[in-house]
């Protein structure tokens, strides 16, 4: 079981890594590609949205793609989660639920217990 416990791990690990660089990636190219427009006394108005447009819905497509993998609760079937997928009605059930966890891993956060004098 400890080798599903890395894998999960790792799982989670990459997922975050991915929503990072997604979000990073959308809005570099969102944030770079809007500074080049249409000139503004351009003669005739072109048929089709300009390549530096659909450039930044393309990454602001990307960003929300890499925010949503942010948003999503860590999946550990290895620590007793039965689905990852769950209704609107059973979400509510799941959260309240589980114990905290860390973002990054999905790993139960351990009580700190007060030193004793």
């Amino acid at each position: 079981m400890a080798s599903a416990s890395w894998y999960w791990r790792l799982f989670n690990i990459a997922a975050r890594v991915l929503g990072l660089a997604f979000l990073g990636g959308g809005l570099a190219l969102a944030g770079l590609s809007s500074s080049t427009r249409v000139p503004v006394g351009a003669s005739a108005v072109p048929a089709s949205l300009p390549d530096s447009e659909i450039a930044v819905i393309t990454g602001l497509v990307v960003a929300a793609l890499g925010a949503l993998l942010l948003a999503v609760r860590p999946f550990r079937p290895d620590l007793g989660e039965t689905s990852a997928l769950v209704g609107p009605v059973g979400a509510k059930a799941a959260r309240g639920a589980r114990r905290p966890y860390r973002w990054w891993t999905g790993e139960p956060v351990r009580a700190r217990v007060p030193p004793s004098n």
